[in-house]
């Protein structure tokens, strides 16, 4: 006997997951929480993931096209994957039902596949013709277009002519 849901608020789950940035043949996993709101143990409903635009294939669960029992009140941790292929944006679906007399929600999955997560500019860093003995200061600035933060550390100039004067968040 499945537990009465008790409104529809109490049965919402997520409307989206977006993984902004992964690098190209790269992956991510995002966790979605299945909480079943009844009173009792429930049937929630994992979809199958869609795409009008043919993304579908750049996400994954293990937990695509099943349905898993959940103990009154408690949550499943489902776990989705975006390993995009192309340099492009992604967009999919997934209808999930978090309890059996829970309505149907979709959820929106997002990403964007990129050639590199962590970035810089200029490139390249042209310091132009200098008179020897001559110095000339350049600033790079790194980007992250990714939803990891990232830790640059290590950096090296090449050669003796160059040198690193300060890095700075």
């Amino acid at each position: 006997h499945a537990g009465q849901c008790g409104g529809a608020a109490r049965c919402t789950l997520a409307a989206s997951v977006d993984w902004a940035a992964v690098a190209r043949g790269d992956s991510a996993v995002r966790t979605v929480e299945l909480k079943n709101p009844t009173t009792s143990e429930a049937l929630a409903t994992i979809g199958e993931i869609t795409s009008s635009g043919g993304d579908a294939s750049a996400f994954a669960s293990s937990g695509a096209g099943q349905s898993v029992r959940i103990p009154a009140g408690a949550t499943h941790a489902l776990q989705l994957r975006f390993a995009p292929t192309q340099a492009k944006a992604y967009l999919a679906r997934l209808i999930l039902r978090a309890a059996d007399t829970c309505p149907d929600q979709v959820l929106k999955l997002t990403g964007i596949g990129v050639e590199a997560v962590l970035d810089w500019s200029p490139k390249p860093l042209d310091c132009g013709y200098l008179t020897p003995g001559v110095e000339r200061v350049l600033e790079m600035t790194f980007s992250n277009q990714g939803a990891t933060p990232v830790q640059v550390s290590n950096l090296r100039t090449s050669g003796s002519d160059f040198r690193l004067l300060s890095a700075q968040p």
